[in-house]
């Protein structure tokens, strides 16, 4: 008979991967790797943890934030990311000053 699997007993840290889809080609002797189309899927990423879920099945389920380490309730968001972390845990990258924005300080500073 077979043995029970233990009950889960951490909080999933999951990390976006794709199951399938890999193809290795053989030219000239050397092996590639090309990447095809695949199943996008969650893994947990806990050693010795086997857990994963597709993506598209995925909004809801609770996680660990890969900054602060958190419960995070995965949503559309969050899915997008590699790695799901919270809104305020991520870096906001803010666009760069264009010239237009230069000039116009320039001439509001008396400066031209």
């Amino acid at each position: 008979m077979r043995k029970k699997e233990p009950k889960v007993t951490h909080l999933h840290k999951y990390q976006k991967s794709i199951l399938g889809g890999r193809k290795i080609i053989i030219k000239d002797g050397k092996k590639y790797l090309e990447q095809g189309s695949g199943y996008e899927v969650l893994k947990c990423v806990h050693p010795g943890c086997p857990h994963y879920v597709g993506v598209e099945v995925s909004v809801g389920r609770e996680c660990a934030c890969w900054v602060c380490g958190d419960r995070l309730f995965l949503d559309a968001e969050n899915l997008r990311l590699r790695r799901p972390t919270h809104s305020h845990c991520r870096k906001v990258r803010t666009p760069g000053i264009t010239d237009e924005q230069i000039i116009a300080t320039l001439r509001k500073l008396g400066i031209e």
